[in-house]
């Protein structure tokens, strides 16, 4: 699978399966404001990096097991997808 960023701007296609979409990791960007990023276990570096997708650029995903997965843009939190392997 891949994740392709013609949005204008930096984004990451992180897959959040293990806690459910949730806040960002830019706190003025999170909705509503009283939601701060250690909030997200995923705003780690070492997360945050491997599924970064700059303008322009592809992220291929690979190894997915069937089932369903969440992902979501660690930047703007209300962009998210869900992703079903069969």
């Amino acid at each position: 699978m891949k994740a392709v960023n013609q949005g204008g701007e930096f984004h990451t296609f992180t897959n959040v399966d293990k806690t459910g979409f949730g806040p960002g990791c830019v706190e003025q960007l999170n909705q509503p404001g009283d939601i701060k990023p250690d909030d997200n276990p995923n705003c780690a570096d070492e997360v945050f990096g491997p599924s970064a997708v700059p303008f322009g650029e592809t992220l291929y995903v690979a190894g997915l097991a069937r089932g369903t997965h969440k992902f979501q843009c660690l930047i703007h939190p209300w962009m998210h997808t869900v992703v079903t392997v069969r």
